[in-house]
């Protein structure tokens, strides 16, 4: 495999995938998520409890079940996203590492839906449980869940400003184009710089006509008196005397 291919697997890995995976698996193997009560240390996590007695049940939100799915769909990125690569960068391997490639492509479509799960579920929680204060488990499941929101909006922003750049270019604007008015009120759009350019040339142009116009015009005028004179000479040098 290319080392360039590598480099570019393993920074998407690194900065796409692996910060929610670490933050999402911490916090919720975590008991750390809400505190029982001010008095005690008891807190209550989605798998077990932390220093709580034995009749102390667990999170009992709806929230519960909507990690447990960001969970699943988190923790299966990071083999997907590898399983997908080998199937792309090899290609002629066989119908089955193909067959496992579109699977993981299916996978990696359902990593935005768990940020989304994983932030509602924690406002579910703390819907539930408003009175009592959170631990770090929650703050690290709502952190992952923040961090796969801000790719989902940098990833929708991205794709919406190529969009609209495509759509300029085929319409032969630029980005510096300027709405002008000519003498008829009509509103028209142009660069405005190749606009300044085009009337330079033109004046330069009509400058050059016209001087040369005045030369022409002036050698006609000389060449003319030259012609007068010739014949008023020659029309005196002919006259008969008179005797």
């Amino acid at each position: 495999m290319d080392t360039g291919v590598c480099t570019g697997l393993v920074c998407l890995v690194s900065f796409l995938f692996l910060p929610p995976v670490v933050l999402e698996t911490c916090g919720f193997l975590s008991p750390y998520w809400i505190k029982a009560n001010a008095s005690s240390d008891c807190f209550l996590g989605i798998i077990y409890n932390s220093n709580c007695p034995g009749n102390v049940i667990g999170l009992g939100s709806a929230g519960v079940a909507l990690h447990q799915t960001t969970f699943v769909f988190t923790i299966l990125q990071i083999p997907s996203v590898l399983m997908f690569s080998l199937s792309v960068l090899h290609k002629s391997e066989g119908i089955l590492l193909q067959l496992c490639g579109c699977c993981s492509l299916i996978i990696i479509t359902l990593y935005p839906i768990s940020g989304i799960l994983g932030f509602a579920g924690c406002m579910l929680i703390v819907t539930d449980y408003t009175e009592l204060s959170r631990g770090w488990s929650f703050d690290l499941c709502l952190a992952a869940s923040v961090y796969i929101l801000i790719e989902i909006i940098a990833v929708v922003t991205g794709v919406i400003v190529n969009a609209v750049r495509s759509s300029n270019q085929k319409s032969g604007k630029s980005p510096k184009q300027s709405e002008e008015t000519d003498n008829g009120g009509n509103v028209f759009t142009g660069n405005v710089q190749t606009d300044n350019h085009y009337k330079r040339n033109t004046r330069a142009a009509d400058d050059y006509k016209r001087n040369a116009q005045s030369d022409t015009d002036s050698k006609s005028n000389s060449l003319l008196k030259s012609a007068q004179v010739a014949i008023i000479a020659s029309t005196e040098l002919f006259k008969i005397p008179k005797w």
